[in-house]
């Protein structure tokens, strides 16, 4: 018999079956093939115990990995859906705007003095600059700066200035840069941001030019030269 003080090199594998794995565990094998048990059976009761707690214990541990490699995979697989259906969307919308804003689309909006205002009440001899703006906007002032200074080489052009703000507010903005009673100017008031949404403006000033056939030309995001427009109707 073999007691507790006497060492011996025993390698166990502890992905075994807990019972093959006791057995590889306390029962050693000689070279001459004679089997060697612990003699005190109350001490091997508590090795085994406390080697089946750490088993159990282990077997959580990889069980619980198991479960957050899903867990995380399941997660990774939802980001990567959710992206490539959300680039999609935007894809899908960009392409419809593109369309949707290759000639002037229709549109309902309001004059200074309330009365509607759409699309087929255009100048239909002379090319459209759309412009989106914000009274309180620095970059859509400097464009207003930039139209009263150039208002002799804007004459052939009509201009419709948008805003989402209400009418007297648009009106002082007008009167401010003495752009109220040019002929080639009109304002107009944008009360459901229709704007916004028809040429899908995300930024203002944001700029739309049309040939006098209502096709489009180019569209300026951003502060923009209006020299720039200019030479594109030249």
């Amino acid at each position: 018999m073999v007691g507790f003080g006497d060492v011996f090199d025993v390698e166990c594998n502890v992905k075994s079956h807990p019972k093959e794995l006791l057995k590889q565990c306390f029962n050693f094998v000689n070279p001459k093939g004679r089997t060697f048990r612990f003699s005190n059976q109350d001490g091997f009761d508590n090795i085994k115990n406390n080697l089946t707690k750490k088993i159990e214990v282990l077997r959580k541990l990889v069980s619980m990995k198991k479960k957050i490699k899903i867990i995380i995979s399941i997660f990774l697989i939802g980001i990567i859906g959710y992206l490539g259906f959300s680039i999609g969307s935007k894809l899908n919308h960009k392409k419809e705007v593109a369309e949707r804003i290759k000639t002037i689309p229709k549109f309902s909006f309001k004059k200074l003095n309330g009365e509607a205002f759409t699309q087929k009440e255009l100048n239909t001899t002379l090319p459209k600059l759309f412009i989106y703006f914000n009274s309180e906007c620095e970059f859509c002032q400097g464009e207003a700066e930039q139209i009263q200074k150039n208002i002799t080489q804007l004459q052939p052009i009509q201009i419709v200035m948008v805003s989402h703000e209400s009418s007297e507010g648009i009106k002082n903005f007008a009167e401010k840069y003495h752009l109220i009673n040019q002929k080639n100017i009109l304002f107009l008031e944008d009360s459901t941001l229709l704007f916004s949404e028809l040429f899908n403006a995300k930024s203002i000033p944001f700029l739309v030019l049309y040939s006098k056939n209502n096709q489009l030309i180019q569209k300026f995001k951003g502060a923009t030269k209006i020299e720039n427009v200019i030479k594109l109707l030249e």
